[in-house]
């Protein structure tokens, strides 16, 4: 990350910066999207990578600041979600007006936005590739119990 500044951040309130609604069926929502879903859970969320219908039991996130990368959005709310919900959800639905209380900050710089993601992208890229080593380990240790008394 060279010649970010992390330190240049301002608090935001989500519906400042973004347009929040419960999917409708039909309804076609643009790559970028986020989706959280708002039945039956503990918090889920997904990044539309391109435009398709939602399942009703999602609330979809449409960014309307244009200074905001919706992928920086998608990690910002994925690190402040947890802490959200615990303190605003009641039951194991999640009423989608307690997001008019949801505020985080954000970086300022849009090239501070795409290095953060990048950066993230490529922890979540080594995570992967680290449970993958560990599956195959426990493949291998599977197939040698399963030989060893045969």
């Amino acid at each position: 990350m060279s010649g970010v500044n992390l330190y240049d951040r301002r608090m935001v309130r989500l519906l400042d910066v973004a347009e929040v609604e419960r999917a409708k069926a039909g309804k076609t929502y643009p790559a970028g999207s986020i989706l959280i879903q708002v039945s039956a859970t503990q918090g889920q969320m997904r990044l539309l990578s391109e435009p398709r219908e939602v399942e009703a039991k999602h609330a979809v996130i449409q960014l309307t600041a244009p200074d905001i990368y919706p992928p920086y959005l998608f990690f910002v709310l994925d690190m402040v979600m947890p802490r959200f919900l615990a303190r605003y959800q009641t039951t194991i639905n999640i009423q989608v007006g307690v997001f008019k209380h949801l505020e985080f900050e954000v970086h300022n710089e849009p090239e501070t936005q795409r290095e953060i993601v990048e950066a993230f992208a490529k922890l979540d890229e080594r995570i992967a590739d680290e449970q993958r080593a560990i599956d195959r380990l426990k493949d291998f240790k599977a197939w040698h119990l399963d030989t060893m008394f045969a």
